[in-house]
């Protein structure tokens, strides 16, 4: 009789710790939006806009003698990376996932002024007749 009612008690103290694992892992990915690892896989700033440049000139400029040199990377707010670089001179902008795996050539703002929206409407009235 001991030995049974000593195996329920070992069996109770198995579940209960591993019901504390359980709920222990669940309070950290809840503070951790999910056990957000890949973070741990993303490079520094400086890494990101030397991963974009060797991009293009491997992949655009390969064979040439022309290559385009790293100015500034700066991260925004939304996490992606906005790099500034040179090409024979002239500067621009393109844009890196925050991971380094999705090059933006160009970037475009998807808000309008309504302003702007209203004069572009009037324009078209005037130059199409509908």
């Amino acid at each position: 009789m001991k030995k049974e009612n000593q195996k329920g008690k070992n069996n109770c103290k198995k579940w209960k710790i591993a019901f504390f694992w359980v709920l222990g892992f669940l309070v950290i990915s809840l503070f951790t939006k999910g056990f957000y690892l890949y973070t741990l896989f993303q490079g520094d700033a400086k890494s990101i806009g030397k991963k974009a440049v060797d991009f293009l000139n491997q992949t655009y400029l390969a064979g040439s003698n022309d290559k385009v040199s790293l100015k500034e990377v700066k991260k925004l707010a939304n996490g992606i990376y906005e790099i500034k670089m040179n090409f024979k001179g002239r500067e621009f902008i393109s844009y890196v996932s925050p991971d380094g795996k999705m090059f933006f050539p160009q970037g475009q703002e998807m808000k309008i002024e309504k302003k702007l929206l209203f004069l572009k409407v009037q324009l078209l009235k005037k130059h199409v007749k509908i």
